[in-house]
């Protein structure tokens, strides 16, 4: 198993977009290319580190990890004054990997194989990441234990920059920005649990927000519906959307695995900078399906859990609010034409520890911090099967121990 610990015995392939024709990975005879780098890292035995020198490589498919490994570039990340990585390279060292046109809507770079089979231990570090697909992920990870990803930029492009799912690891000091979101955390599976933290990134100015944890794994068969998250000391600021969102599940219909109906997060935010988004922290139910586009009804009927400790974030400057918390899709609520479209969870448990009250205050009204929507009973009647009358719906929100029913916004 590759631990990642550099002390033991490794195969080094280099790699340097300047290098003249016909390189063999030697230190002396670099490759050119990536993809010839990782071939041979495949047909490799024992620890493999690929070290890529500073330049621009533009890739044409998908690059493709699928054994342990570290995936070392040269990038030296500029951190303000807190810390943090401002999104800048030091000049002469940035290696920038940049999906071409060709690549589409697939990742710029996906860890983890096709068959299934669990694999442990990759590094990804020191690299700028850019796809130019907006509907495309610029780093994807999938049945992975013990990865680690850290010191990279994520840039202008992608839909994500990390898409981590059933997979346990470390995502520290990383920049994303003006992605759709910076990070989704999915759920895992006994065989490959979902135990990540996030920590010490910097997650800006992105049109929707800056991580969001799925209690539900998403694009696998397997039914992953455990995730263990903890965020701690990030920025998470100017999102278009929330800092933080906690969602019970999200598994597209047609898809593999598309019968699971449950996902739990259990999740600490600590020390985070939640700030000037439109809101601070989101829990809600995902996506819910209940009529989808075709006008079929969606037969699963959804529940699951979230169990939320908060302590010693700030969060100020929030234009909607610091939290919502909702039992259906986040804004739906709003909308009432949309609860045709989306379901409510049935017997869901949402706890929220929040002693030192972060969140602020709740209020009855427009004018509080925190937003809550748990009603008794289904306000939606419709054709699908359950919607015939308002049925019952067996939530239970918690916060500090007090039981919060109906709605206060």
């Amino acid at each position: 198993m590759d631990t990642g610990d550099d002390s033991e015995p490794r195969t080094v392939i280099y790699v340097n977009t300047g290098a003249a024709p016909g390189g063999d990975g030697s230190w002396r005879f670099p490759y050119r290319n990536l993809p010839a780098a990782l071939n041979e890292a495949r047909a490799t035995p024992g620890a493999v580190t690929i070290r890529i020198a500073p330049g621009r490589y533009e890739v044409d498919s998908t690059l493709v990890i699928d054994r342990s490994l570290i995936l070392h570039g040269s990038s030296e990340l500029i951190r303000g004054p807190q810390g943090f990585p401002t999104g800048a390279v030091l000049p002469g060292t940035e290696t920038k990997i940049v999906a071409s046109a060709s690549v589409g809507i697939e990742p710029l770079i996906s860890v983890g194989r096709e068959d299934g089979v669990v694999i442990r231990g990759v590094t990804i570090r020191n690299l700028v990441l850019k796809h130019v697909d907006l509907g495309a992920t610029e780093l994807t990870i999938r049945r992975v234990q013990g990865y680690r990803v850290a010191d990279n930029v994520f840039r202008t492009g992608g839909r994500f920059g990390l898409e981590s799912i059933a997979s346990s690891g470390k995502v520290i000091g990383n920049h994303f920005s003006r992605l759709q979101s910076g990070a989704i955390l999915a759920g895992g599976y006994p065989e490959s649990p979902s135990v990540v933290l996030f920590q010490g990134n910097r997650s800006v100015d992105n049109s929707l927000g800056g991580v969001l944890l799925n209690g539900a794994s998403v694009f696998i068969p397997e039914h992953g519906d455990q995730l263990a998250a903890v965020v701690r000391d990030n920025d998470l600021a100017r999102n278009g959307a929330f800092g933080v969102r906690l969602f019970v599940i999200f598994r597209l219909p047609g898809l593999p695995g598309d019968t699971q109906e449950t996902g739990n997060v259990h999740a600490l935010l600590k020390g985070n900078r939640i700030r000037d988004n439109f809101s601070g922290v989101v829990i809600d139910a995902g996506f819910p399906f209940r009529e989808l586009e075709d006008g079929a009804c969606d037969p699963r009927n959804y529940s699951g859990s979230v169990n939320l400790r908060v302590e010693d974030n700030k969060l100020t400057g929030n234009l909607d609010s610091n939290l919502w918390v909702l039992f259906t899709r986040w804004p739906g609520i709003r909308e009432p034409d949309a609860l045709a479209a989306w379901d409510y969870l049935h017997a869901t448990r949402i706890a929220i520890s929040d002693p030192q009250g972060n969140f602020g205050q709740i209020f009855d009204g427009n004018s509080g911090q925190i937003f809550y929507d748990n009603p008794m009973r289904d306000p939606h009647v419709g054709d699908c099967p359950g919607d015939e009358d308002d049925e019952l719906l067996g939530n239970v929100l918690r916060y500090n121990g007090e039981r919060l029913g109906g709605t206060n916004y």
